[in-house]
């Protein structure tokens, strides 16, 4: 698709959302909310984009879009909160932020959740402006590697929690001196560690200075983890792609024995018995 048809799209797209929101919220917000995806995509495509991120940019805005309008479809309200109207200026550059972090993302598969900080900052009134500014700094800098990391230990808020998690690791890495780790492993620890710096994760009153220092087994999302699992939705990514983290988080023969546990023997079988 060529630049002038994708603002035709994003134009058409925008005029359908605002009727979508005509129907469902009395009042101006329709068109606030229509407007500010408009011009902010408007203003995008004015600019010079490559191919890769004129698509980018286009499904970002098409995810916007098509994720207000299901909203509003299943009759969930708009803020009430009066943040759409009173700070405009604001809710523009979070929209404008969204499509930058997007259009410059590699990774194109963070681009969906990137794209879900604008639409509950639109439904959710507990998101400031400077709380979804943060939200995307975090989203910006966070691999999508890591966002698999956060759904893995999302998956303990689930009422049915994965028999599996028994199974990793249950004492620090440091407690294994002679422990063979491969670089994979050793890059995983460093992910969920600088996870412990972000605030996203943590153990419960046990500190980790570095990352061998990590415990699996008792890793939670913190609460300021739990908001960003929530807003970017994280919880949807499928748990097919987090499956490795349970063989690899698990404790492994190349690790030796625990200086806390007598023998190699003794430990293998304290994981299977558990």
């Amino acid at each position: 698709m060529n630049k002038n048809n994708l603002k035709l799209a994003t134009k058409i797209a925008s005029i359908s959302l605002g009727t979508a929101i005509g129907i469902f919220v009395p009042g101006p917000l329709g068109s606030i909310i229509g407007n500010i995806a408009s011009e902010v995509t408007d203003d995008f495509l004015s600019r010079s984009l490559s191919k890769n991120e004129t698509t980018r940019v286009q499904k970002t805005s098409k995810l916007i879009l098509e994720q207000i309008s299901l909203r509003l479809e299943s009759h969930n309200p708009i803020r009430s909160d009066k943040v759409l109207e009173k700070y405009l200026d604001s809710a523009s550059e979070i929209c404008e932020g969204v499509l930058m972090k997007c259009k410059d993302s590699f990774e194109e598969r963070k681009i969906k959740y990137i794209a879900n900080i604008f639409v509950n900052f639109c439904f959710n009134s507990s998101i400031s402006p400077t709380i979804a500014n943060k939200l995307l700094y975090e989203a910006e800098n966070i691999t999508y590697r890591k966002m698999i990391v956060i759904s893995f230990f999302g998956l303990k808020l689930s009422k049915t929690v994965d028999v599996r998690f028994k199974n990793i690791m249950k004492h620090p890495y440091a407690h294994h001196e002679n422990k063979l780790l491969n670089v994979d492993l050793d890059i995983l620890k460093q992910d969920i560690f600088d996870l412990f710096n972000q605030g996203i994760i943590n153990h419960s009153n046990i500190v980790a200075f570095t990352s061998d220092e990590i415990v699996p087994s008792i890793i939670e999302l913190t609460e300021y983890g739990k908001f960003f699992y929530t807003t970017l939705g994280l919880v949807h990514i499928e748990a097919s792609e987090s499956e490795f983290l349970f063989t690899e988080l698990a404790y492994s023969q190349d690790f030796g024995a625990s200086q806390y546990s007598q023998n190699e023997k003794e430990l293998t079988e304290n994981y299977v018995s558990d």
